[in-house]
């Protein structure tokens, strides 16, 4: 929605009040309300890009392979993070990342029926005596120190085959959906700084659901 169609909606709200006698505004009051109004779209629509703005997780590229009798998912995510996620994190912050990945069964007329989930978790650490960055995968209890920021990120994005889903648990020719998403987990932060994330576009860091086709083949690779 541009900021012309915001303003134009908005405008036609003192309409409604010239229309009644009995609410009829005088000229110098319409005037404020034509100008409150018009400052109200400005700050939805600047909230609305700002919001928009702090989606900095990406999924750029995702896919299944037949691994030994187990589908495996190879990825390429992108990591950015905003200027007050990275004051937090230069602080003693660590910052939690959620890989949510489920393979679904679509289903025309229900629900689609969820087949299985996977959460991994990762835990992003300034180590300030170092100026290094510890990466913790929280599912393996795996660990890795990187000398910078953008090392580690890109380690977290790079995804080889990691185990999703037995072959043997779904349908043979059968059409199966794989998604896949990126977040930071609020639920992790220290709560002061927890409740004002919540509120806060610079905390709401997703990359949205990525999805594509899982198709079983009639017979096993």
């Amino acid at each position: 929605m541009s900021e012309k169609t915001v303003m134009m909606q908005f405008s036609n709200w003192p309409t409604f009040w010239r229309s009644s006698g009995k609410n009829r505004l005088s000229s110098a009051h319409q005037k404020i309300w034509r100008l409150a109004v018009s400052c109200l779209g400005t700050c939805l629509l600047s909230s609305w890009t700002v919001h928009a703005h702090a989606q900095q997780f990406t999924i750029e590229n995702a896919k299944t392979e037949l691994v030994n009798q187990v589908y495996s998912l190879d990825a390429t995510l992108k990591y950015q993070f905003t200027p007050e996620a990275l004051a937090a994190l230069k602080n003693g912050v660590p910052l939690v990342l959620v890989l949510d990945i489920e393979v679904i069964k679509p289903r025309r007329y229900m629900w689609n029926e969820e087949i299985a989930s996977l959460e991994q978790r990762y835990e992003i650490r300034y180590l300030a005596l170092t100026g290094q960055y510890l990466l913790n995968n929280k599912n393996s209890g795996e660990k890795h120190v990187y000398p910078k920021l953008e090392d580690a990120l890109y380690s977290l994005g790079h995804i080889h085959e990691l185990p999703l889903i037995d072959a043997h648990l779904l349908n043979k020719n059968e059409h199966y959906m794989v998604r896949a998403r990126s977040h930071l987990d609020f639920d992790s932060l220290p709560v002061p700084l927890r409740l004002k994330a919540y509120f806060s576009s610079e905390w709401w860091l997703s990359s949205g659901w990525y999805s594509w086709d899982l198709q079983v083949p009639a017979n096993d690779e």
